[in-house]
């Protein structure tokens, strides 16, 4: 199982990323235990250059801060959608950088508010989704799998780069198999 300082090394590379063309939307899958942490230290690494918007689906940024704080991650650069603060009664962040929504069940919201923070950055974008896995149990497989063919080709026409972050191994074959498809990379941790 790769580790964190693995994860440190592979970002440090600027490759990695670079030669992802802008508009292409990545699938990063690693371990239940790796996947908290993933999404920091890609921010970290890459925030610096690029604006960022990050979907948090999973976890609320209350849960989450600790890690973003100590990866430096440069403010300016992030916007965060939180999915869950309020779905689980957590105390609402009071930051222009930050928006809080109801949870993960009106998704034509949540997408408005995605394309309208990102609208906010100039130069290379990037949308961070923490949890494919979550979007796919909160709106069913298919709705998602539709859905996320329309939002995926948006962000290409726009050239908005996507980054999605599942737990390896937790999604049905055939669920994976409809999904995996949109994606023009895959990246295992």
């Amino acid at each position: 199982m790769a580790d964190l300082n693995y994860l440190a090394q592979f970002l440090e590379d600027d490759s990695v990323f670079e030669s992802v063309p802008d508009g292409s939307v990545v699938l990063v899958e690693t371990s239940l235990d790796l996947i908290k942490h993933v999404a920091p230290l890609i921010i970290s690494k890459l925030g610096v250059r690029f604006g960022f918007v990050l979907l948090l689906t999973d976890k609320s940024f209350v849960d989450v801060a600790r890690d973003y704080k100590s990866n430096n991650i440069v403010k300016e650069n992030l916007s965060v959608i939180d999915c869950v603060a309020k779905k689980e009664g957590k105390p609402l962040m009071k930051d222009t950088h930050h928006i809080d929504l109801s949870g993960l069940g009106d998704l034509e919201t949540m997408f408005a508010a995605v394309f309208e923070e990102l609208e906010g950055f100039s130069g290379r974008k990037f949308l961070c989704i923490d949890s494919l896995n979550e979007l796919i149990i909160s709106n069913g497989a298919v709705n998602m799998a539709k859905l996320l063919h329309i939002v995926l080709t948006q962000l290409r026409t726009r050239r908005i780069g996507c980054l999605m972050l599942s737990v390896q191994d937790s999604l049905v074959d055939t669920v994976r198999a409809d999904v995996i498809q949109l994606f023009d990379k895959v990246i295992h941790f």
